[in-house]
């Protein structure tokens, strides 16, 4: 990939294209850590190339028999690859002594908590954990090696890691309250969804209550009015002030033996934060004996509520 990033520009489009050259130039490219390159190492020769004929050299050996090219080819092959074999063990010393000068030593003792490294990713991992959720507990370490078997909490899965693989859990067993606590927020969430259902019909109830009581006042006011008026027309001998008087005190007894208004409720009640409400044509339509079962609902509700904050108490 870092060969084909090195096209032009304007070749980008088409990298397929020089797969192929690429391919053929990084096999006969020379590697430090073999001394060779990877066409010599399969074919036992050098590669003939553009440059070669430009500048006229020659690459054959001169005629021979089968036998002597078939001899000619073994020995290449094994000088070549046991040169190679002590060119890559030097190079591994080499890098080894580099990478431990900037390595840090840490060892686990069976027992420790530990995540793994995740080593496969699909798709776009920018943003993606670099370690696993799930915490491993050490079982025992290798001898003379940087390799531990660990297995899941839950016994299920055991693995053998290397230790760059590995690193300290630095947090406590928590995953089963989070299920618990989401599983409680989504309860939560329904019974505040049923307890608003209930407080808009108590609403709704109040107000048609309110709107009866205030008109049988009024039937009330008209009925009183009307036998006062009878009252009136069968005492034809009273005076125009004994009758304003009659009145006035029947005004007063109506007014005083009259029930009490009902304070009326208040309409925007104070609620607390909670999910927006779920708006279907459904939801909104009220069956026959609907408000009944929502109440029995929400004592069902508030009793399981109460019993789980008492358990949570002890």
């Amino acid at each position: 990939m870092n060969m084909l990033g090195t096209l032009e520009p304007h070749l980008k489009p088409w990298w397929h294209e020089y797969v192929d050259a690429m391919t053929h130039a990084y096999n006969c490219t020379r590697h430090d850590s073999t001394g060779y390159t990877p066409y010599y190492l399969m074919f036992g020769r050098h590669p003939r190339l553009p440059v070669d004929l430009v500048f006229g050299l020659s690459t054959t050996n001169g005629s021979g028999g089968y036998s002597e090219y078939v001899q000619t080819l073994h020995d290449c092959l094994s000088q070549a690859y046991a040169q190679a074999n002590q060119a890559s063990r030097q190079a591994k010393g080499h890098q080894k002594r580099y990478y431990d000068r900037q390595a840090k030593s840490q060892s686990f003792s069976p027992g420790d908590r530990v995540l793994v490294k995740v080593c496969h990713v699909e798709g776009r991992s920018k943003l993606g954990d670099k370690w696993e959720s799930r915490p491993y507990i050490v079982v025992k370490k290798q001898p003379d090696m940087p390799v531990y078997v660990v297995r899941s909490e839950n016994g299920d899965t055991e693995r053998v890691v290397h230790r760059n693989l590995l690193t300290q859990c630095m947090f406590l067993p928590v995953e089963q309250v989070g299920e618990e606590t989401r599983e409680e927020m989504e309860l939560n969430m329904e019974e505040s969804w049923e307890i608003e259902d209930i407080e808009d019909s108590g609403e709704q109830a109040g107000e048609v209550i309110r709107q009866e009581e205030e008109s049988d006042t009024i039937e009330d006011g008209e009925a009183d009015s009307l036998e006062g008026g009878v009252e009136g027309d069968q005492r034809k001998g009273t005076g125009a002030g004994q009758e304003s008087e009659e009145w006035r005190g029947n005004e007063t007894a109506r007014v005083t033996h009259s029930p009490p208004r009902p304070s009326e409720p208040r309409r925007n009640l104070p609620r607390s934060r909670h999910p927006p409400k779920r708006l279907t044509y459904g939801s909104r339509v009220n069956e026959p004996g609907e408000d009944q079962k929502k109440i029995e609902r929400g004592w069902k509700l508030w009793q399981r509520a109460k019993a789980r904050r008492a358990a949570g108490h002890t």
